[in-house]
């Protein structure tokens, strides 16, 4: 008879190879059986909602360059094209379709630091912190109204103190959060990338 220990150690074993199976593709039918299959996780931010992820990148309406990594960590509208120094890993901490509204934080793709306006807003933004937190949640809005937001749409990220990041001059130089409304600074295009992990 088994032990109590040697049922477990069963099991785990049967789960692992569950795990390696699956992997290898065994089940999806090509020894015709199907395999249990573990249940899925939902992705977590550090503030513990569930979340849904984009690959993305944000261009000034104004001189059309894209949000990104300035000098000495701070943002910055400088590029003219987006490599992995203006994309971003958007974070929709609201989960489902990215909709007007939605709380999303902010990942560079180069180096995964979030952006953050400083004391949540009123102040230089920068792109230095490891994790999502208060002053690095933004609200995604469309200039366009309520709905859902497409690529090309053209948004506005307003801070947690109700600035919203600026493109100073309208682009090619530092991005801050001291626009009280939005106007040309204010007026990004998002291009998404990619949705789905990244």
């Amino acid at each position: 008879m088994f032990t109590r220990n040697g049922i477990l150690a069963l099991v785990i074993v049967l789960v692992c190879l569950s795990v390696r199976a699956d992997a290898a593709g065994w089940g999806r039918g090509s020894l015709g059986g199907r395999l249990p299959r573990l249940p899925k996780i939902k992705t977590v931010d550090p503030i513990g909602s569930p979340t849904a992820s984009y690959l993305v990148a944000f261009r000034s309406v104004g001189k059309g360059r894209y949000l990104g990594l300035g000098l000495r960590q701070e943002a910055a509208a400088l590029p003219e094209i987006a490599g992995q120094d203006a994309s971003f890993m958007l974070i929709d901490r609201d989960g489902g379709p990215l909709r007007s509204g939605d709380v999303v934080g902010l990942a560079l793709r180069e180096n995964k630091l979030f952006l953050c306006a400083e004391d949540g807003g009123g102040r230089e933004v920068r792109i230095n912190r490891p994790a999502s937190g208060e002053w690095e949640a933004l609200t995604i809005v469309r200039v366009a109204g309520p709905g859902p937001i497409r690529s090309g749409d053209e948004v506005a990220l307003r801070t947690r103190s109700g600035h919203y990041l600026s493109a100073v001059e309208g682009g090619g130089r530092e991005v801050n959060a001291r626009g009280a409304q939005i106007g040309p600074w204010e007026r990004w295009r998002i291009e998404v990338r990619h949705r789905g992990p990244i």
